[in-house]
């Protein structure tokens, strides 16, 4: 979950994990997760996936590093544009960002089918409080280990309920008397 990427000759520390997109939203006003499926399906717009590649480098940066100012600044502090540091980082942050996201966890839905929804960063989190994970979940994970997570405790409800009962009878006069 802890990386570095290469800024002109200079390592920099990023921290890849789900607490990484609240700071994408908090910093950007979007989804991080749905930026993130655009840049992958949207590879024609460069200069969109420019921009989400470096609010995304900031992000992970800023996870690292609390005190690394907001993205215009530690930008100029770099003494780079945004374009040259999207040249130079985007294959470095598509790597980290296929990291993040990547889940090993095969869903198991009651139909067998696999569900075709989006997964925002809201719905992540309310999923994963609701299991029992708290916030600070979110700074130890990535997302493909939250979404791992999720899909096994699912899984496990799930073959908890389709698991053979007992076969109910009906209910001699012997049973009621007892009763």
């Amino acid at each position: 979950m802890y990386w570095a990427v290469n800024i002109s000759g200079a390592r920099i520390p990023v921290k890849a994990t789900a607490s990484a997109l609240l700071l994408y939203r908090a910093a950007f006003g979007q989804d991080g997760m749905l930026d993130i499926f655009s840049m992958y399906e949207n590879n024609d717009d460069y200069s969109g996936i420019a921009t989400v590649s470096n609010r995304l480098l900031w992000s992970f940066a800023k996870a690292a590093d609390s005190t690394i100012p907001p993205i215009d600044e530690w930008f100029a502090a770099l003494k780079m544009t945004p374009s040259e540091i999207a040249v130079e980082t985007l294959p470095q942050v598509m790597d980290i960002t296929r990291r993040l996201m990547t889940t090993r966890v095969k869903n198991k839905t009651a139909s067998g089918e696999k569900s075709g929804d989006r997964v925002t960063t809201e719905l992540l989190m309310i999923r994963a409080v609701g299991a029992g994970l708290n916030i600070d979940a979110f700074d130890r994970m990535t997302v493909g280990m939250l979404v791992d997570y999720l899909t096994a405790r699912s899984n496990d409800i799930i073959a908890q309920r389709d698991k053979p009962t007992e076969a109910t009878r009906a209910a001699t006069q012997a049973d009621i008397d007892a009763f």
